[in-house]
């Protein structure tokens, strides 16, 4: 994965001396309310902007207004309730002009985009059109998130191939199949040998 523009602003909020600022903007959150300062909003409005970005990541709805920092993407409120209900590990959602936002946040934001989220779920087999409890529980989606993680933290991660991954879920439905019956068999008794000594 590679974050187009994510060297431009996000770089002068967490380089040298990042930690500090990002400290700083948060405090400054909290005495605003905890909004998006007008420089983060910036860099959202231009990324919103974008064509792949006008519509939301997991329906037709357009302008969306909210996001998923984990995939990098926008999504309407309908749809954000939706992504609250799975939990912040499965999906970290952000209001674009309510809420305050970290360095690395905006930079995961940056790498993300509907439409590479899209075709990358599309690659293993989970359509946009997927219901979103589905979606975001599937592998396709635990291998974008840690896509997403890799490149706004600039470290190298290769996904498994899509035949990889479907051959080792059909592996692990076999087992889990396998276990259920092996659970379910009855342990029948002991046929006696009509001796009932001989059976003590």
């Amino acid at each position: 994965f590679f974050c187009p523009g994510a060297g431009r602003r996000i770089t002068a909020l967490w380089g040298a001396g990042g930690r500090r600022r990002a400290r700083e903007k948060g405090r400054a959150a909290a005495r605003r309310g905890a909004m998006a300062s007008a420089e983060d909003l910036s860099v959202l409005k231009e990324l919103q902007a974008r064509p792949e970005n006008r519509m939301c990541v997991d329906c037709e709805t357009k302008n969306p207004q909210w996001a998923s920092v984990n995939y990098g993407v926008f999504m309407c409120l309908e749809c954000s309730g939706k992504h609250r209900s799975l939990g912040v590990h499965i999906s970290f959602v952000r209001s674009v002009n309510m809420d305050s936002w970290k360095p690395v946040e905006l930079k995961k934001m940056q790498c993300g985009g509907n439409r590479q989220a899209n075709e990358f779920f599309q690659q293993y087999g989970v359509p946009k059109t997927t219901p979103i409890e589905t979606k975001y529980h599937s592998k396709a989606a635990e291998l974008y998130r840690e896509s997403i993680r890799a490149a706004a933290e600039g470290r190298k991660y290769q996904p498994p191939p899509p035949s990889e991954v479907k051959r080792m879920e059909q592996k692990s439905r076999q087992q889990a199949s396998l276990a259920k019956s092996n659970s379910g068999q009855v342990q029948r008794p002991k046929k006696s040998s009509g001796d009932d000594w001989n059976d003590w």
